[in-house]
């Protein structure tokens, strides 16, 4: 059984639209009298989606996709590819003479 992936939400529309034709067609045999048709009874329909697998973002892409949505970095820091760089700025304050 195949995992979803992080660029698998391009795949939404296809679930979505799987669940929709589900829900009609749920309603058509129910007769559509009833808010909770399917829930009475009936059959149980098993969905079968074909699904495109694109791989997976790289860190950059992932990192500004979090944000966008979530306000936040979750997978990591944005700035942890500038590390080594950022170290050498540590004690410039310390080492600057104010007179």
């Amino acid at each position: 059984q195949r995992q979803m992936g992080i660029r698998d939400s391009s795949n939404l529309d296809l679930i979505c639209d799987a669940g929709r034709a589900k829900d009609k067609a749920n309603e058509m045999m129910q007769g559509g009298n009833s808010l909770f048709g399917a829930m009475e009874g009936g059959t149980r329909e098993q969905v079968i989606l074909d699904m495109t697998d694109l791989g997976e973002h790289d860190a950059k892409t992932l990192l500004e996709c979090e944000y966008e949505t979530l306000g936040i970095h979750v997978s990591g820091n944005p700035l942890d590819e500038f590390k080594e760089e950022i170290k050498g700025f540590k004690n410039l304050v310390k080492s600057i003479d104010i007179e």
